[in-house]
């Protein structure tokens, strides 16, 4: 081996990435990228320079394409046309940080997330129009820095390598519709949130050196790429920087060391402040239920209670406190007159919620530490995000007598600060959020038996229900993701999201230790070729 040539850009800028297609190399430097003509090796010329993109660590070379990874401050992963090599042309950006990009024949892959281990996220996105890539899969824990060889992806993942199987792409139940309000340089860690009609989308843009922190106000049936309906700067850096929730026509804010914040959104267009609770209250997580406001807080063991009935008003009435040990550290509402409390310690309190502010426990279910609560109709779902994570199913139907339903364990996680969220997903699905870079969706159809469904790869724990089979995640703005495909698998035996030979190999040795799981069909009790035959039926028709 030897050295041909050596390209330099201009003033010794330091090379960061290089990609090579079809005689074209893409050169990423510290102030660009430089298209080199290479079809002779040993005389590189350069043809062309795309400036201001700094710090490049990773660049791809698709068909008339470039694909620059740039972080998520300067934009994410920038596009650029390369119809004329000689005159590149920036077409726009994807809401992706990448660590590592690459392309193999019409797909674009690229890692995600931090770069350690399983919070690492490989994404797939489809190139059949070069300029507009969609994403089509996400895989979660593959390895920031990897290679494809053979139908696989070989990813480094800390202490080993993971193998990734390519073929078919990798499947995603997710479509997302990027609804982004104006770009901003600002980290994207601000809450979300959804007006109770599910019309209206909400989402806070954290106070930078030279800006005020803002609340945006998004119609979320606006085509791809709409600006937001309305802006309003918020009165202090930390109003809504610990929680964010909505009501009708209106938005409540609660901040480090700032009292609740009322933001009236009845015009859209129009969002102002209607007033706040006059003094730091210690809240941080809110509920909202009827003309009711419910806050917890690190301040006090207790429930805040504050009347909304008012219209863009809210009245602190004071704290209650539950009977029992360990501090309230989650609340969701159940209808109209429920609410539900998770303890720190010792499991969940049911309230009667018809005669605030009084709330009496009128049933209670121990034994597990709660972190988390979200409800679909008379089933609430517990999350315990400590080693190793755990999600209960449980009946509150007979308030009085709640019932354990079911419960999943997670492998341990790494957590990280606001992980641990939950939050409904559509129809029979829940969204959990554990580490970074990903967000689970779980199939909770039969809440004795809960399931994976499907993982998005997603470098953000702020997310919020706007359904039905629709969640909104801050992403550069808001971003929109379709669960609708994210339904239940029967063929999928195993739970990982995919259908393939180990869901056959997996019902069968089910099906040969008589497992109940594997007794499909009449007459339940006996193990036959019946059965065998309606699992071949399930796999075959597919997933949705």
């Amino acid at each position: 081996m030897s050295v041909l040539s050596t390209y330099t850009p201009a003033g010794g800028s330091a090379v960061r990435s290089v990609a090579v297609r079809d005689g074209l190399a893409a050169v990423a430097h510290d102030n660009g990228v430089d298209f080199v003509d290479v079809s002779d090796p040993a005389s590189p010329q350069i043809v062309s320079v795309a400036l201001g993109l700094t710090y490049s660590p990773s660049v791809a070379l698709g068909d008339g394409a470039a694909y620059v990874a740039i972080g998520s401050v300067q934009g994410g992963t920038r596009i650029i046309d390369l119809t004329d090599p000689a005159t590149p042309v920036d077409a726009g950006s994807l809401e992706i940080d990448a660590i590592q990009l690459r392309v193999l024949e019409d797909k674009l892959y690229a890692s995600t997330g931090n770069g350690i281990g399983r919070s690492s996220s490989l994404l797939t996105l489809d190139l059949s129009d070069p300029l507009s890539p969609a994403v089509s899969g996400a895989a979660i824990g593959s390895g920031a820095n990897f290679a494809i060889k053979g139908g696989y992806a070989f990813g480094a993942a800390g202490s080993g390598v993971t193998i990734t199987n390519l073929t078919p792409p990798l499947g995603s139940p997710f479509l997302r519709t990027g609804v982004p309000a104006e770009p901003s340089t600002a980290v994207d860690v601000g809450h979300v949130a959804a007006s109770p009609d599910e019309s209206l989308g909400y989402y806070r843009r954290p106070a930078t050196q030279n800006e005020p922190a803002r609340l945006y106000v998004i119609d979320l049936d606006a085509a791809p790429g709409s600006p937001p309906l309305g802006v309003l700067d918020l009165p202090h850096p930390n109003s809504g920087s610990d929680d964010m929730k909505a009501g009708a026509g209106v938005v409540y804010l609660s901040g480090f060391q700032q009292p609740v914040t009322v933001v009236d959104t009845s015009d859209p267009a129009n969002p102002v402040i209607a007033g706040d609770t006059g003094s730091p209250s210690g809240v941080q997580e809110l509920t909202v239920q009827n003309e009711w406001v419910y806050g917890l807080g690190l301040g006090f063991a207790g429930i805040a209670v504050h009347d909304a009935t008012v219209p863009g008003q809210l009245q602190h009435l004071g704290n209650i406190s539950l009977p029992g040990s360990g501090r309230v550290t989650a609340l969701t509402s159940i209808g109209n007159d429920l609410l539900v409390a998770g303890r720190s310690f010792t499991g969940i309190q049911v309230l009667d919620a018809s005669n605030p502010p009084v709330l009496p426990v009128v049933g209670s279910l121990g034994g597990f530490p709660v972190t988390a609560l979200a409800s679909q109709g008379d089933v609430v779902f517990a999350l315990n995000y400590r080693d190793p994570p755990e999600l209960r199913a449980i009946d509150v139907s007979d308030p009085a007598n709640p019932v354990l339903l079911g419960q999943y364990e997670w492998d341990p996680v790494w957590m990280f600060t606001h992980a641990g969220l939950i939050e409904p997903a559509g129809d029979g699905l829940l969204a959990v959020s554990l580490t970074i870079g990903q967000i689970e969706i779980m199939d909770v159809s039969d809440p004795t038996d809960i399931k994976p469904a499907g993982t998005l790869a997603a470098g953000t724990f702020e997310f919020a229900n706007a359904g039905p089979d629709r969640l909104i995640l801050q992403v550069h703005g808001l971003t929109i993701v379709d669960t609708s495909q994210c339904a239940a698998c029967p063929g999928d035996f195993n739970g990982d999201g995919v259908l393939n030979f180990f869901d056959i190999s997996a019902y069968l040795q089910a099906f040969n230790d008589q497992d109940p799981s594997a007794d499909l069909a009449e007459p339940f009790g006996v193990f036959n070729f019946f059965d065998l035959a309606a699992y071949l039926d399930l796999y075959n028709a597919g997933c949705p």
